[in-house]
Formats: structure tokens, sequence, C-alpha cells
């Protein structure tokens, strides 16, 4: 069964060539082309090619190896077999939680711990909205205090001259009963 071709060679039989999809991986004649190297794991394509991937579980189809499932943690993010799930998403910054989700923002490192992005900001940037869209939009280097002064600088970067928590603003046009 599923023999292409026999040969017998001084009283002695065996089998010289399988069908396609069919091979004679235990050697034994008896029971033919035993093994469908199409689907066989540990016979992929041919007799002895052992499917293996990195990370995960693999499976045989028409005779290729392929990533059947990855391990928890684990993506086979560049689609190919030979390296089998090579991306580790709890910890990669730029395949965090999943194939290409990038811990970006703008002005920003991003960093990717047990699959969740953290940022931080670049020297001289300031997350000072909170808006992850805009990242670290605000471009200031702390000083330590801030006292208001004639240059209006703001030395602790929380957007303006002084102390954001200890300020009070007017309208010049204001209404003093307000």
């Amino acid at each position: 069964p599923n023999v292409q071709t026999y040969s017998c060679v001084s009283s002695s039989c065996r089998i010289q060539q399988c069908n396609p999809g069919r091979g004679d991986c235990n050697g034994n004649y008896m029971d033919g082309c035993e093994t469908n190297t199409d689907t066989s794991v540990s016979n992929c394509g041919m007799c002895g090619n052992v499917c293996t991937v990195a990370n995960g579980t693999p499976t045989c189809t028409t005779g290729s190896c392929r990533v059947n499932t990855c391990n928890t943690g684990f993506r086979d993010c560049n689609m190919s077999a030979t390296d089998g799930c090579e991306t580790n998403i709890t910890n990669d910054a730029a395949n965090c939680n999943g194939c290409g989700l990038a811990c970006s923002r703008p002005f920003a490192v991003g960093t990717c711990m047990n699959s969740t992005c953290n940022f931080v900001c670049q020297p001289g940037r300031v997350d000072l909205d909170g808006n992850p869209t805009n990242g670290c939009e605000y471009g200031c280097t702390a000083m330590g205090s801030d006292m208001p002064d004639l240059a209006f600088g703001d030395g602790d970067c929380d957007g303006i001259d002084g102390n954001a928590s200890a300020a009070i603003f007017v309208a010049k046009n204001g209404n003093d009963s307000n």
C-alpha cells in the first residue's frame, strides 16, 4: 500500500520508491510506506526530518514545517518557521503585547514590561498635559525651585513661571466682583 516501486534482490524485497507524500520511515517492507510525510511532525517532507519550533509547537503541512502555536508570551511576528516564535511580546518595545504594537510617543523612549508600554521622556522634555497622543510635548529642563521672576523662566517645568499649584490667574478686563 502507498508504494510506487518495489524491488527484489537475492530473494529480499524492499521498497524502492513511495508515492508522493508517503515514506517508508521504519524500513519495514511489510507495512509499506507507512508514514504520511505531508503531515508527520517527526518525518515532515521526508523520513527523519523532525519539525521543531523555538518557543512554540510545530505542525507539518504539505511536507513543510510551520508554527502551529506559540508559547505564552511569544509570537511569530516574522511568519518564519525557521526561527519559530521569535518575539517575546512581554518585553519587546517594538512588539509589546502583540506583533507590531510599538511603544512610541513623541519625544519619549518606550519600554515594554509585562506586555505593558511605559514611557520615559527624553532629556529636556516633559509630559505636561498627560495626553499620551502628544507624548512629552513640553520642552523644559528642570532647575529646581521656581520663584516668579521678570524673565518668566519655568525652573520646575510645570508650565508657568512660579509654582502652578500656588498660582492665581486674573484677567486684565475681569470683574472684581467675580
